[in-house]
């Protein structure tokens, strides 16, 4: 038996592994996550749903609160018992007492309504005025008319308590015009003089108020909700409730069926209230979400695998292994990662081709570093080249500006020239690196730019505009001189108006954005590459030449010339920051010293 397994081809050997190993683990694993997840849901979903049900019905419990509160608020205010007490029959001028007792009326109740936000409404029924006073915070108005309906039911109930508040279910107030469905705390105020009846206050919250604290849980939560109050009588449910008839929820225990769902209902009745609140929960949904099962079957997973892994590593190595050794050289050599790779050499065939492949690995690690030593070399004679460029006739025709300046027995300008020419040549024979900080190159620019501008007599004038946070990030050294120079050239040769030259620097999401303007001749793009023209001169084209050696294919360069409107060159690389840029900043004096 065992020999005729041994004899099976590795097909047959990774099936019958897998079959033995993941079959069973998979059966019994999967039988366990399934017991826990139906156990638990029950459980997890009732504390859920109840816990959520008794935060509801506590602020429920505290509108309720904060409603009495307010009718308490006015017992024993002066000013409005002084109102309350006036027969406008006695006065000579009663509308004009009227109209000024109203606009008292308005400022206190503006006032009142400020302090209790959650408020809907306030009316208020004076004994001895034929009229109706009421603010409204939902719509924010202040109202009155002359509704004096004493037959209500409330009415009569809050005259009979003599002075404790009144709790009224659900009912329409017709004494507003939009006649909303409120639940109120209403309150008889008495004179604190002689305590005569003076009027009656009617604080109300819309079944609107408690219809958004439910949708607010239902936002927050898998549950969708619906309130009874003391005589069972929905007082309010939220928008997702699925149920067209609430009370049904009422004469059910721990599950209701409805559509073709099922719905776990968990409440809370409060002691302070005597209010329920149901909390529903689609049990599809709650299964969705329960982790026990994903955790579960992701144990399972792992299990499965690492086992039938092992035992089909046990069956194969003697084939596999070797094979797979070459193949994950392969993939580490694909992904440049090729350096002290050495698979094993066997006496076999598939270890004779393992002596070829170590053999190819030493030829391709000779052939990478010469095109590597290539490469540094060629990025030296550029940069070299770059300093030749500059050297000869920048230096011959400073040289000569600064003998002029002392003929002209100009020392200052002269002094300032020879500072600002050791500074640049000290910059170009120290730099070592290729990169810079932006700082740096700034800096070697604004002390160039200042010998041309000496130069050339200040026949040009120069706009920098560079981000703020730009200066710590990498560029080549000495990229942008010619730019510079071309824009320059360009600007003095043109005959009338200003000559101006714009250096914008852009730290954006794509990396570094630079831009190098003029308003000079210009050039025609069909143009732009004929001969003669000082548009294609060699620091231009070793501009890109160099970001391009730097880096391949992840910059940008345009340059848009039109004649007698000027010439603009962009270029983009990638935002790096050079790591200690500001160890090696140096200021002027620095430099020159």
């Amino acid at each position: 038996m065992k020999k005729n397994v041994i004899n099976w081809k590795l097909k047959n050997k990774m099936l019958f592994s897998f079959i033995i190993v993941a079959l069973i683990p998979v059966i019994v694993l999967g039988i366990y996550s399934y017991n826990v997840a139906s156990n638990s849901i029950q459980e997890k979903s009732s504390i859920h749903g109840e816990t959520i049900s008794k935060d509801i019905n506590e602020r429920f419990h505290s509108l309720m609160l904060e409603a009495a509160m307010v009718t308490r608020h006015v017992i024993g205010d002066y000013e409005l018992e002084r109102i309350l007490r006036k027969d406008y029959e006695m006065y000579d001028f009663p509308m004009y007492e009227k109209t000024q007792d109203i606009k008292q009326y308005q400022y206190y109740f503006n006032h009142l309504m400020n302090i209790y936000t959650s408020i809907d409404h306030l009316l208020l029924k004076p004994m001895n005025q034929p009229l109706t006073i009421g603010h409204s915070n939902r719509q924010n108005t202040f109202f009155t008319n002359q509704n004096q309906n004493h037959e209500q039911k409330w009415y009569q109930d809050t005259i009979d308590a003599d002075g404790y508040w009144v709790y009224t279910d659900l009912h329409l107030e017709e004494s507003m015009e939009s006649s909303p469905e409120v639940i109120s705390i209403s309150r008889l105020i008495k004179d604190s003089a002689n305590q005569q009846p003076l009027a009656i206050m009617k604080i109300m919250l819309e079944s609107k108020t408690f219809q958004d604290v439910l949708d607010e849980k239902e936002a927050e939560s898998d549950f969708t909700f619906v309130a009874f109050d003391e005589k069972g009588q929905a007082i309010a449910k939220s928008d997702g409730f699925p149920l067209d008839d609430a009370q049904r929820v009422k004469d059910t225990s721990e599950e209701i069926t409805y559509d073709d769902s099922t719905y776990l209902v968990m409440n809370h009745l409060s002691t302070d209230t005597s209010w329920e609140v149901y909390a529903l929960a689609d049990q599809s949904l709650l299964l969705n979400e329960l982790q026990p099962i994903k955790r579960g079957l992701t144990y399972i997973l792992i299990l499965t695998v690492v086992v039938a892994a092992a035992v089909a590593y046990i069956l194969s190595s003697g084939l596999v292994r070797p094979i797979q050794h070459l193949k994950d050289s392969m993939n580490k050599v694909a992904y440049g990662k090729w350096k002290h790779l050495k698979v094993h050499e066997g006496p076999d065939e598939i270890g004779e081709l393992a002596k070829h492949y170590n053999e190819m690995l030493m030829t391709l690690e000779d052939h990478v570093n010469l095109i590597v030593e290539k490469e540094r070399q060629k990025k030296d004679l550029e940069f070299k080249s770059l300093k030749s460029q500059i050297n000869p006739h920048f230096l011959y025709n400073t040289l000569n500006t600064i003998k002029w300046c002392i003929y002209l027995e100009d020392r200052e300008l002269a002094d300032e020239m020879i500072s600002s020419l050791i500074y640049v040549f000290k910059f170009i024979s120290k730099r070592k690196d290729d990169m810079i900080p932006i700082k740096e190159e700034k800096e070697f620019l604004q002390q160039y730019l200042r010998i041309m501008e000496i130069r050339y007599d200040h026949e040009f004038e120069v706009n920098w505009n560079f981000d703020a946070g730009i200066d710590g990030y990498e560029i080549p050294v000495m990229i942008l001189q010619p730019l510079v120079e071309n824009a320059i050239v360009h600007g003095l040769e043109k005959e009338s108006g200003p000559k101006k030259i714009w250096l914008n620097g852009q730290l954006n999401e794509n990396g570094i954005h630079i831009v190098v303007e003029d308003n000079g001749i210009g050039q025609p793009l069909k143009d732009q590459h004929n001969k003669g023209l000082k548009f294609s001169s060699v620091g231009l084209k070793n501009v890109k030449n160099r970001l391009q050696l730097i880096y391949h294919q992840d910059f940008d360069y345009q340059v848009d010339s039109k004649r007698d409107v000027g010439t603009r060159v962009e270029i983009s690389f990638p935002a790096i920051e050079k790591e200690n840029c500001y160890e090696g900043d140096h200021d002027h004096e620095s430099i020159i010293s």
